[in-house]
């Protein structure tokens, strides 16, 4: 079996396991926060969920810099944080579904700035 096959598999798992989480956050409490300068419950789960997607997208640049603003939305409700993961998902699949082995050896980098 090809490692990209593997990989899908794996992602099938466990979008299937971070689905079941997300379903149970609690539809009240999204916007509370575990600490004053922590994000919120909803900013937490909505990037969980937007995780899939995003990753699969930065795997298929050359670099990615830690210090990229990135957006950090919270959810309205948690059929906002459902059809998010969903569609992250999917895309996830979508770009690993057009690689193949040797696409996954191409050397990748993290970066801080200029480091």
């Amino acid at each position: 079996m090809a490692k990209i096959e593997e990989l899908l598999q794996e992602l099938d798992e466990e979008a299937k396991n971070t689905r079941r989480v997300l379903e149970r956050v609690p539809e009240g409490r999204l916007d509370w926060r575990p600490h004053p300068k922590s994000l919120t419950l909803g900013q937490l789960a909505m990037h969980v969920a937007s995780l899939p997607g995003a990753l699969a997208e930065i795997s298929t640049w050359r670099s990615f810099d830690v210090r990229t603003e990135i957006p950090r939305p919270g959810a309205a409700n948690v059929g906002e944080l459902l059809e998010t993961h969903d569609q992250s998902v999917a895309q996830a699949k979508a770009v690993l579904g057009g690689m193949d082995d040797r696409a996954l050896a191409t050397p990748w980098k993290l970066v801080n700035g200029e480091q």
